[in-house]
């Protein structure tokens, strides 16, 4: 799950947000085989601060299939992904269980 919270409340295209409240949320799905290559990527918008925009930014995760999580994952993404309207922040260790 990409979550994009604020500390305090904001303005976006829907309407104001209230501090805590997300202004961005979108689940993100990636099936790997038993080699961990990525065979499916996909996501959905929960919450979006710009709907003209954000929209079109789930397409894009289709270019993960392809990809090998032992074999220079984060450089490949930041790759197959530059250019997006968003930057590719490599992923913090989580000890959250998946859902």
């Amino acid at each position: 799950m990409l979550t994009n919270t604020k500390t305090r409340s904001a303005q976006i295209s829907q309407g104001p947000r209230a501090a805590g409240t997300p202004i961005q949320e979108m689940p993100l799905r990636l099936v790997v085989n038993e080699q961990l290559d990525t065979v499916e990527a996909g996501s959905r918008s929960r919450w979006i601060p710009f709907a003209s925009v954000c929209n079109e930014c789930g397409n894009a995760y289709t270019r993960l299939v392809g990809l090998n999580r032992p074999k220079d994952f984060c450089e490949q993404l930041a790759e197959r992904l530059r250019g997006r309207s968003h930057p590719v922040r490599r992923p913090r260790p989580t000890t959250e269980p998946l859902s």
